[in-house]
Protein backbone atom coordinates (compact mmCIF):
# COMPACT_ATOMS: atom_id res chain seq x y z
CA UNK A 1 0.00 0.00 0.00
CA UNK A 2 1.60 3.69 -0.74
CA UNK A 3 2.08 5.81 1.74
CA UNK A 4 -0.28 8.99 1.22
CA UNK A 5 2.31 11.38 2.58
CA UNK A 6 4.89 10.03 0.05
CA UNK A 7 2.48 9.74 -2.93
CA UNK A 8 1.53 13.26 -1.83
CA UNK A 9 5.51 14.08 -1.50
CA UNK A 10 6.27 12.09 -4.66
CA UNK A 11 3.45 14.03 -6.96
CA UNK A 12 4.57 17.42 -5.69
CA UNK A 13 7.59 17.30 -7.20
CA UNK A 14 7.21 15.13 -10.14
CA UNK A 15 4.63 17.96 -10.76
CA UNK A 16 7.32 20.47 -10.68
CA UNK A 17 9.56 18.41 -12.93
CA UNK A 18 7.09 18.41 -15.38
CA UNK A 19 6.37 21.82 -15.54
CA UNK A 20 10.01 22.89 -15.86
CA UNK A 21 9.92 20.16 -19.25
CA UNK A 22 6.33 21.69 -20.16
CA UNK A 23 7.92 25.44 -20.63
CA UNK A 24 11.01 24.23 -21.77
CA UNK A 25 9.91 22.37 -24.77
CA UNK A 26 7.44 25.10 -25.47
CA UNK A 27 10.36 27.51 -25.34
CA UNK A 28 12.28 25.17 -27.61
CA UNK A 29 9.28 25.15 -29.91
CA UNK A 30 9.01 29.06 -29.57
CA UNK A 31 13.31 29.68 -30.34
CA UNK A 32 12.88 27.40 -33.36
CA UNK A 33 9.84 29.63 -35.09
CA UNK A 34 12.10 32.68 -34.06
CA UNK A 35 14.86 31.22 -36.50
CA UNK A 36 12.68 29.94 -39.07
CA UNK A 37 11.16 33.32 -39.51
CA UNK A 38 14.13 34.17 -40.66
CA UNK A 39 14.71 31.75 -43.66
CA UNK A 40 13.25 32.20 -46.45
CA UNK A 41 11.75 29.11 -46.91
CA UNK A 42 10.02 29.71 -43.40
CA UNK A 43 7.15 26.86 -42.52
CA UNK A 44 3.92 28.35 -41.00
CA UNK A 45 4.30 28.14 -36.92
CA UNK A 46 1.35 25.88 -35.34
CA UNK A 47 0.94 27.54 -31.91
CA UNK A 48 -2.03 25.05 -30.77
CA UNK A 49 0.59 22.17 -32.12
CA UNK A 50 3.39 23.47 -30.18
CA UNK A 51 1.39 23.83 -27.09
CA UNK A 52 -0.62 20.31 -26.89
CA UNK A 53 2.99 18.76 -28.39
CA UNK A 54 4.60 20.56 -24.74
CA UNK A 55 1.55 19.28 -22.51
CA UNK A 56 2.01 15.98 -23.69
CA UNK A 57 5.82 15.75 -23.45
CA UNK A 58 5.42 17.18 -19.97
CA UNK A 59 2.40 14.85 -19.22
CA UNK A 60 4.74 11.98 -19.91
CA UNK A 61 7.40 13.05 -18.10
CA UNK A 62 5.14 13.63 -14.80
CA UNK A 63 4.21 9.81 -14.45
CA UNK A 64 7.47 8.43 -15.41
CA UNK A 65 8.91 10.93 -12.66
CA UNK A 66 6.14 10.06 -10.07
CA UNK A 67 6.62 6.53 -11.11
CA UNK A 68 10.39 6.68 -10.77
CA UNK A 69 9.91 8.66 -6.91
CA UNK A 70 7.28 6.00 -5.90
CA UNK A 71 9.62 3.04 -6.74
CA UNK A 72 12.76 4.97 -4.67
CA UNK A 73 10.39 5.44 -1.91
CA UNK A 74 9.65 1.96 -1.49
CA UNK A 75 12.76 0.42 -2.23
CA UNK A 76 13.63 2.79 0.91
CA UNK A 77 10.86 1.96 3.08
CA UNK A 78 12.21 -1.21 4.50
CA UNK A 79 15.64 0.70 5.71
CA UNK A 80 13.52 3.56 7.31
CA UNK A 81 11.02 1.03 9.47
CA UNK A 82 14.58 -0.49 10.45
CA UNK A 83 15.84 3.08 11.65
CA UNK A 84 12.31 3.62 13.20
CA UNK A 85 12.66 0.92 15.25
CA UNK A 86 12.95 1.46 19.18
CA UNK A 87 16.49 0.33 20.44
CA UNK A 88 16.51 -2.58 23.42
CA UNK A 89 19.12 -2.97 25.79
CA UNK A 90 19.60 -6.21 23.97
CA UNK A 91 20.23 -4.21 20.65
CA UNK A 92 22.83 -2.05 22.05
CA UNK A 93 26.26 -2.40 22.52
CA UNK A 94 28.64 -1.61 24.71
CA UNK A 95 30.74 0.06 22.04
CA UNK A 96 30.24 1.83 18.87
CA UNK A 97 31.54 0.88 15.41
CA UNK A 98 33.47 2.70 14.04
CA UNK A 99 32.64 3.50 10.04
CA UNK A 100 32.61 5.35 6.50
CA UNK A 101 30.95 6.40 3.57
CA UNK A 102 32.44 5.12 -0.04
CA UNK A 103 31.28 4.46 -3.39
CA UNK A 104 31.72 1.08 -5.12
CA UNK A 105 31.67 1.04 -9.16
CA UNK A 106 29.94 -2.10 -10.42
CA UNK A 107 28.81 -2.39 -15.00
CA UNK A 108 32.03 0.41 -15.21
CA UNK A 109 30.12 2.76 -15.26
CA UNK A 110 27.24 2.02 -12.53
CA UNK A 111 28.00 3.23 -9.02
CA UNK A 112 26.32 3.02 -5.66
CA UNK A 113 26.58 4.08 -2.18
CA UNK A 114 27.63 2.13 1.27
CA UNK A 115 27.57 2.48 4.37
CA UNK A 116 30.53 0.08 5.98
CA UNK A 117 30.57 -0.46 9.27
CA UNK A 118 33.96 -2.29 10.94
CA UNK A 119 33.06 -5.06 13.66
CA UNK A 120 35.22 -7.54 14.79
CA UNK A 121 33.29 -9.98 13.29
CA UNK A 122 34.04 -8.44 9.88
CA UNK A 123 32.72 -5.51 7.48
CA UNK A 124 28.62 -4.84 7.35
CA UNK A 125 27.79 -2.65 4.14
CA UNK A 126 24.42 -1.22 3.73
CA UNK A 127 23.55 0.10 0.05
CA UNK A 128 22.08 3.50 1.29
CA UNK A 129 20.86 4.66 -2.50
CA UNK A 130 22.02 4.59 -5.91
CA UNK A 131 24.37 6.71 -8.21
CA UNK A 132 26.18 9.69 -6.35
CA UNK A 133 25.95 12.85 -8.29
CA UNK A 134 26.80 16.60 -7.01
CA UNK A 135 23.06 17.05 -6.63
CA UNK A 136 22.70 14.31 -3.87
CA UNK A 137 25.34 16.03 -1.78
CA UNK A 138 22.56 16.93 1.00
CA UNK A 139 22.06 13.21 1.29
CA UNK A 140 25.65 11.92 1.91
CA UNK A 141 26.04 14.64 4.54
CA UNK A 142 23.07 12.83 6.11
CA UNK A 143 24.81 9.87 6.08
CA UNK A 144 27.74 11.35 7.33
CA UNK A 145 26.20 12.41 10.28
CA UNK A 146 24.55 8.51 10.42
CA UNK A 147 28.12 7.66 11.50
CA UNK A 148 28.90 10.30 14.11
CA UNK A 149 25.85 8.86 15.45
CA UNK A 150 26.83 7.13 19.13
CA UNK A 151 23.59 5.33 19.65
CA UNK A 152 23.13 4.50 15.74
CA UNK A 153 26.62 3.17 15.53
CA UNK A 154 26.07 1.24 19.12
CA UNK A 155 23.30 -0.72 17.18
CA UNK A 156 24.15 -3.85 15.89
CA UNK A 157 20.63 -5.44 15.02
CA UNK A 158 20.04 -2.27 13.25
CA UNK A 159 23.05 -2.48 11.05
CA UNK A 160 22.96 -6.26 10.50
CA UNK A 161 19.45 -5.88 9.46
CA UNK A 162 20.25 -3.26 7.13
CA UNK A 163 23.53 -5.40 5.60
CA UNK A 164 20.94 -8.28 4.59
CA UNK A 165 18.60 -5.55 2.81
CA UNK A 166 18.94 -6.14 -0.73
CA UNK A 167 22.50 -4.76 -2.22
CA UNK A 168 23.97 -4.80 1.27
CA UNK A 169 26.44 -7.05 2.41
CA UNK A 170 28.70 -8.88 4.80
CA UNK A 171 31.98 -9.99 4.80
CA UNK A 172 33.52 -12.16 7.67
CA UNK A 173 36.64 -11.88 9.20
CA UNK A 174 37.53 -15.57 7.62
CA UNK A 175 37.01 -14.21 4.44
CA UNK A 176 39.18 -11.12 4.36
CA UNK A 177 42.84 -11.97 3.44
CA UNK A 178 44.44 -8.34 3.23
CA UNK A 179 43.63 -5.00 2.87
CA UNK A 180 45.25 -2.38 1.16
CA UNK A 181 44.94 1.52 0.21
CA UNK A 182 45.57 4.18 -2.38
CA UNK A 183 45.04 8.17 -2.66
CA UNK A 184 43.53 7.61 -6.17
CA UNK A 185 41.26 10.09 -6.90
CA UNK A 186 38.22 9.57 -9.40
CA UNK A 187 37.96 12.37 -11.84
CA UNK A 188 33.88 11.70 -12.36
CA UNK A 189 32.72 12.16 -8.97
CA UNK A 190 31.61 15.41 -9.90
CA UNK A 191 32.85 17.29 -6.68
CA UNK A 192 32.29 14.92 -4.52
CA UNK A 193 34.86 15.29 -1.91
CA UNK A 194 36.81 11.90 -1.25
CA UNK A 195 40.33 10.90 -0.27
CA UNK A 196 40.91 7.61 -2.33
CA UNK A 197 40.27 4.35 -1.99
CA UNK A 198 40.39 1.06 -0.12
CA UNK A 199 40.73 -2.50 -1.74
CA UNK A 200 39.46 -5.26 0.69
CA UNK A 201 41.16 -8.58 -1.33
CA UNK A 202 39.12 -11.65 -0.45
CA UNK A 203 40.00 -15.38 0.06
CA UNK A 204 38.00 -16.29 -2.70
CA UNK A 205 40.74 -13.92 -4.79
CA UNK A 206 37.81 -11.21 -5.41
CA UNK A 207 38.23 -8.09 -4.10
CA UNK A 208 36.06 -5.09 -3.42
CA UNK A 209 37.10 -1.47 -3.92
CA UNK A 210 35.58 1.06 -2.40
CA UNK A 211 36.04 5.20 -3.04
CA UNK A 212 36.32 6.88 0.51
CA UNK A 213 33.88 9.63 0.65
CA UNK A 214 34.19 12.65 2.78
CA UNK A 215 37.58 13.35 4.83
CA UNK A 216 38.29 10.27 6.22
CA UNK A 217 41.78 9.65 5.23
CA UNK A 218 42.55 5.95 3.24
CA UNK A 219 45.50 4.78 5.84
CA UNK A 220 43.11 5.35 8.64
CA UNK A 221 40.19 3.33 7.45
CA UNK A 222 42.82 0.81 6.83
CA UNK A 223 44.09 1.08 10.35
CA UNK A 224 40.59 0.43 11.93
CA UNK A 225 39.81 -2.87 9.89
CA UNK A 226 43.08 -4.42 10.65
CA UNK A 227 42.80 -3.38 14.74
CA UNK A 228 39.15 -4.42 14.36
CA UNK A 229 39.64 -7.88 12.23
CA UNK A 230 42.83 -8.64 14.35
CA UNK A 231 41.99 -8.43 18.25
Amino acid sequence: MVNPANLISSARNAFRTATIIFFGVLLLSLLRALVNSMRADRAHFDWDVAFRFSLFVGFVSFLVVLAWYLMTSARAQPAIDILSREISLADRSATPLWGFLAMEYYWFVMNRIFLVFISPEGLYGWQAQGPATSANRSQLATYQRMLGDVEFMRNRTAIGDLSRLPGGFFLSRSEIASVETDDRREWGLAGIQHTGRIHVHLVSGEKREFIILGKVIPDRVRSKIVSALTN
